[in-house]
């Protein structure tokens, strides 16, 4: 059931504006409300390192002449996830490797080095893109977040290869805590 609202909440947020037109390898702010919310326009919460833009209102439109990678991170505090969709479907949910409270402010690079953030690598196919989201979690009700589209010259990924590095970053994460969680007696 929860699944089914997830989805209709996407078609929803997709079509309930105009589209609006996004540039490649731009990054832009986002912000976001309580957990089912769609995400809107970036407002004054500028990223840094590098230096992000305010989203226009969603649907988020651009067209790839050989496909794409769409970047998505949470920013400030984390605990966030985020539902993405392209032209209605879903794409797939932001993640995190570690459970850890931490907060990496509006620093971009800060906030995708650190494995308690919320993020999310979606291969996107060549041709025309339209895409919306919706905060799947929001511990704190709402905040802002970043997203960037990279166009790729040449073969893309398929999704199975970036399902293993995901997973392979999950992986790393948990062992570093876990070494961090070890105790020793002597």
């Amino acid at each position: 059931m929860r699944k089914f609202a997830l989805f209709f909440a996407g078609l929803l947020s997709a079509g309930s504006a105009q589209a609006a037109a996004i540039n490649i390898g731009q990054w832009y702010s986002f912000r976001f409300g309580a957990e089912g919310s769609a995400l809107t326009s970036g407002g004054a919460f500028l990223g840094v390192n590098p230096v992000s833009i305010a989203a226009p209102e969603g649907p988020w439109t651009f067209s790839l002449a050989s496909g794409g990678i769409l970047t998505v991170v949470d920013g400030y505090d984390s605990g966030d996830v985020f539902e993405m969709f392209n032209a209605g479907s879903s794409l797939g949910s932001t993640v995190s490797a570690s459970l850890d409270s931490v907060d990496c402010d509006n620093d971009i690079t800060a906030c995708l080095n650190n494995p308690s953030i919320s993020k999310g690598f979606f291969a996107l196919g060549a041709g025309d893109q339209s895409i919306t989201g919706i905060a799947t979690a929001s511990p704190f009700g709402g905040g802002s977040a970043f997203f960037m589209v990279a166009g790729v010259s040449g073969a893309l990924p398929e999704p199975a290869s970036w399902a293993m590095l995901v997973a392979g970053f999950a992986l790393a994460g948990v062992a570093m805590r876990r070494r961090r969680m070890a105790v020793s007696f002597a």
